[in-house]
């Protein structure tokens, strides 16, 4: 199954409040640059949720995070397919709804639900 697909089968609509996001920095080896991996943890509900749908981004780039309250939403989380063109990275991810809320692309990513 495709990657995005098997995504899409989480239905991560039910997942619109951003319940964590971090930012680490990982040293493959002292030949390469530091990659940036981007872990999103989103939720149905920010007190106590259940579930959470837990995401991994390596290779970050462009990141644009904008925000007007306290409360972080996502709406459509969506991730496409980049062009040929692009060497190492494969994926944009971004808001659908609201295109300027998170964007960022990516050279690979895993999503599962997981229990909290």
């Amino acid at each position: 199954m495709h990657k995005i697909t098997a995504y899409q089968t989480l239905r991560p609509t039910r997942f619109p409040l951003i319940f964590s996001l971090s930012l680490h920095q990982v040293h493959a080896d002292t030949r390469h640059p530091p990659l940036l991996l981007l872990t999103l943890e989103l939720a149905a509900t920010l007190n106590q949720p259940a579930e959470l749908l837990r995401m991994e981004f390596l290779n970050v780039q462009q990141l644009t995070l904008n925000h007007s309250t306290s409360l972080l939403h996502i709406t459509q989380l969506e991730i496409s397919t980049l062009d040929k063109q692009w060497e190492t990275l494969r994926y944009m991810v971004f808001d659908a709804e609201q295109d300027a809320t998170l964007k960022f692309l990516c050279s690979d990513f895993n999503a599962v639900i997981s229990s909290n």
